[in-house]
């Protein structure tokens, strides 16, 4: 999916210093770190300040489309830069053919127009795209790769189980076709979490922007011995994706591995679904991938699906 639009506002200073502000972004969620302000701005000066050009600028694994236009005599210009995912690179055309086909009329109207009617030109980037980000995060060995091969590679849960996968490192990018849609899947470390929450990283921003999925994946052991952790992971993840993720993103929980359940516990760990709903407002699935369970699985990632199908 097309992750944001900005216009940037760059002037000369006297000592022919180039300041740098962001005037308008859509959606007003989204949240552009200066680094890449800076490599923008970078990147259209060692251009040759070619203006009234789409320019392409690669960053780490998005592509960013630049077009810039000379505002006023005193070499100031502006800049507005849409930011591609992954899984929207392969149509860059569409989108720089948007940018070529509206930009005159953006630039019919003055200045203070521009910065307010943004929106109207930026939602061009957006209201089309069926595409989704779904991030996959929580406990370490809890099961998010495995349910990841599970659904999207269709693995067998079988070989799943008896070979069993190394953990993840980082954040891994896949890009599937699920149904309709194009799903960019991104797998994230359970042992990197607290950086994916910490506010500033850059890491949080990675795996947070552009995410309208989000799975959060706990097992039946992690609730059992550090629910109140469980509980206040969910928490900075709601506090991330609503500072970064888009307006209409979701955040679901998997408690996974219902199988390792005893039966003196299974009473007391129905109520997880209960506490998360209650609570978080957070929509709680019971998941395993053995064999003879592998349906409570489909089943959670049909609820998502319904749902995504709703907010379009």
């Amino acid at each position: 999916m097309t992750l944001g639009a900005v216009i940037i506002e760059n002037s000369v200073s006297e000592e022919f210093n180039v300041k740098s502000v962001i005037k308008s972004s859509y959606p007003k969620s989204f949240k552009i770190s200066r680094g890449l302000v800076h490599k923008i701005t970078q990147f259209f000066m060692q251009s040759g300040s070619k203006l009234n050009e789409v320019l392409e600028l690669t960053y780490g694994d998005k592509l960013v489309l630049v077009y810039s236009q000379e505002i006023d005599s005193d070499q100031s210009n502006e800049i507005i830069a849409i930011i591609l995912s992954p899984m929207e690179v392969p149509n860059k055309i569409k989108f720089i053919d948007l940018i070529k086909n509206n930009i005159d009329n953006l630039y019919k109207q003055d200045k203070q127009e521009r910065f307010s009617n943004f929106e109207t030109f930026a939602r061009l980037f957006f209201s089309e795209s069926t595409s989704k980000k779904l991030l996959f995060i929580g406990f370490p060995s809890a099961g998010k790769t495995s349910i990841k091969k599970s659904i999207f590679d269709k693995e067998d849960p079988k070989s799943l189980l008896e070979n069993s996968v190394g953990p993840t490192r980082g954040l891994v990018h896949f890009i599937y076709s699920w149904f309709n849609a194009s799903v960019g899947i991104v797998d994230s470390s359970g042992q990197e979490f607290d950086s994916y929450v910490m506010d500033g990283n850059e890491e949080q921003i990675r795996a947070f922007e552009g995410s309208d999925i989000i799975i959060y994946v706990f097992d039946v052991i992690n609730w059992k011995e550090e629910s109140e952790k469980v509980i206040d992971n969910l928490k900075k993840i709601i506090s991330t994706k609503n500072a970064i993720s888009p307006p209409n993103s979701k955040i679901y929980a998997f408690c996974h591995k219902i199988d390792l359940l005893s039966d003196p516990d299974r009473k007391s760990i129905i109520k997880v679904k209960e506490i998360l709903e209650r609570d978080l407002n957070i929509k709680a699935t019971f998941s395993s991938i053995q064999p003879e369970l592998i349906h409570t699985l489909f089943r959670s990632m049909e609820l998502i699906l319904k749902d995504t199908r709703k907010r379009r």
